[in-house]
Order: structure tokens, then C-alpha cells, then sequence
């Protein structure tokens, strides 16, 4: 595990956060995918669902981050 992730972990503890799990996915976290753009310092995007005007179901970006720990902690909060 590199440091960033170790660092995000050691943060969401401290914060009394859990990093919701997903083991059927790519990152192993709910709310978190790989941006697809290969070489990127940030390939991990956090997202959350929300239901927008008409009962719509829109994506909102929490952004992009070096680590999919990183991600789930954006997530979390």
C-alpha cells in the first residue's frame, strides 16, 4: 500500500469515516472509478448520485485523485 493510500486510511479513521467497500468494481470502492486517461498524476474520480429537478438522477463530480483511497475518502465526507 503507498503512502498516499496509508495516509488516507490513517485521515478517515481519525475523521471516524468508513470507505464503503465494492468489491464487484475496478477500485474496491463505492463512488469511485478510473478516469480512462492513461498516464494521469490523478486516474481516480469520486462521484455521488443525486436526484436532481424531475426526479432525475444526475452525477456529481467530487473530483480526481492519485489513489482510490483518496477517492473513497472524498466519497465519504
Amino acid at each position: 500500500m503507498s503512502e498516499p493510500e496509508q495516509a488516507a486510511l490513517q485521515l478517515a479513521a481519525t475523521e471516524g469515516l468508513v470507505l464503503e467497500a465494492a468489491p464487484g468494481t475496478a477500485t474496491g470502492y463505492k463512488g469511485v472509478t478510473q478516469t480512462g486517461v492513461r498516464g494521469s498524476f490523478k486516474p481516480f474520480k469520486a462521484q455521488v448520485r443525486q436526484v436532481g429537478c424531475l426526479g432525475k438522477s444526475i452525477k456529481k463530480n467530487l473530483g480526481c485523485y492519485g489513489t482510490a483511497a483518496e477517492a473513497a475518502l472524498a466519497y465519504a465526507r
